[in-house]
């Protein structure tokens, strides 16, 4: 049986934060699509003022907004335009991650991993695959409902429970490294919640700033081609991390090396 959680495209955005309404951008003139407008106080906000997006149709990252790890360049933030701009979701090339899942996905059975994520079609290196869904939490909201599920997911775990795996980010997640939030996936979540661990992933994360928010959304973006029928993987964490949670890694690397059992 699937986890049970509540379905959400997009994040949940935090009940007691203020949005800042004067960093949305008003681009009618040009379409709707700011990616297109030079004077487009979003599109300045990104790295020399270009759209970070090679192709927002097909949501194609620019390759020198990744490193060669395919992750995003400490230096360089991805900049969007938020709700409160004039532009539409579905014609504004700055609206990219806004647009729910990218690619066509699958969700499946996978022996000792439990639920995962696998390809339904070819994905492109630097294509834009999903945002992690869930709800956004302040610092107050975060030391009440996000830690009382980990506490509950450690508990089942310890029961000897199939605990389904969902994250809790403490992200930095404002620009300006002030406000403290996390993306709780226990209760509101997307087919992301379901991605595996592999030390060798397909997926990367990213920070995405929306204009008028004070806090980031995170998602993922393809770090190499990925065939048809491939499972979709991220890296949890680092294999001492893993080890000293007591957490087994079943991915295809660890299991041909013979290192799967208690990394």
């Amino acid at each position: 049986m699937l986890p049970s959680f509540t379905y959400a495209s997009d994040v949940i955005p935090p009940t007691d934060v203020i949005d800042l309404p004067h960093e949305c951008c008003d681009c009618a003139e040009f379409g709707l699509d700011c990616a297109a407008n030079p004077h487009c106080k979003c599109r300045k906000r990104n790295v020399q003022e270009r759209s970070p997006w090679a192709s927002s149709q097909e949501g194609l990252l620019r390759k020198d907004i990744i490193n060669t790890a395919g992750l995003l360049i400490p230096s360089k933030k991805i900049f969007e335009c938020g709700p409160g701009c004039a532009c539409s979701v579905g014609r504004c090339g700055l609206k990219t991650t806004q647009r729910g899942i990218n690619v066509p996905i699958g969700v499946k059975w996978y022996k000792r991993k439990g639920w995962g994520v696998f390809a339904r079609r070819f994905i492109p290196e630097n294509t834009f695959v999903f945002l992690y869904g869930g709800e956004i939490l302040s610092g107050k909201q975060k030391g009440t409902k996000s830690f009382q599920a980990a506490s509950e997911r450690e508990a089942e775990r310890n029961d000897g429970h199939d605990a389904t795996t969902f994250c809790i980010f403490a992200a930095d997640v404002t620009e300006d490294k002030r406000k403290p939030f996390a993306c709780d996936g226990r209760y509101v979540a997307n087919a992301a919640r379901l991605v595996n661990h592999s030390c060798d992933a397909n997926l990367s994360m990213v920070k995405v700033y929306r204009a008028g928010l004070s806090w980031s959304t995170l998602g993922f973006i393809a770090r190499r081609d990925i065939e048809v029928d491939e499972e979709l993987t991220w890296k949890y964490t680092d294999k001492k991390q893993m080890q000293d949670d007591g957490v087994a890694c079943w991915c295809e690397k660890c299991t041909a090396s013979g290192k799967h059992a208690r990394l």
